[in-house]
């Protein structure tokens, strides 16, 4: 396959990713001009990079409100599992 095949190839792939992601995360991404870079630097952002990580992202996606619970409370909790996630 020839270089333009390649970076056409490229920018479809690069389209695809960014129409893919909320615009809150296209912003880190803009700087990047291949879809290798803008993958890279999602998994940069993202990936789980441990085991505590992986047990907060775990409670933080599992997290429901329970009927005896207040609001309050599980503000609070999801507040503190966010800040948990955030300092990692």
């Amino acid at each position: 396959m020839d270089n333009k095949k390649w970076e056409e190839l490229d920018r479809r792939d690069s389209s695809a990713i960014c129409m893919s992601l909320a615009k809150y995360i296209i912003a880190n991404v803009l700087g990047t001009l291949s879809s290798k870079k803008h993958w890279e630097k999602l998994v940069g952002l993202y990936q789980t990079k441990g085991i505590s990580n992986r047990f907060l992202n775990e409670q933080f996606h599992s997290l429901h409100i329970d009927k005896n619970t207040k609001v309050f409370g599980h503000l609070s909790t999801l507040n503190d599992i966010a800040f948990e996630l955030e300092t990692i």
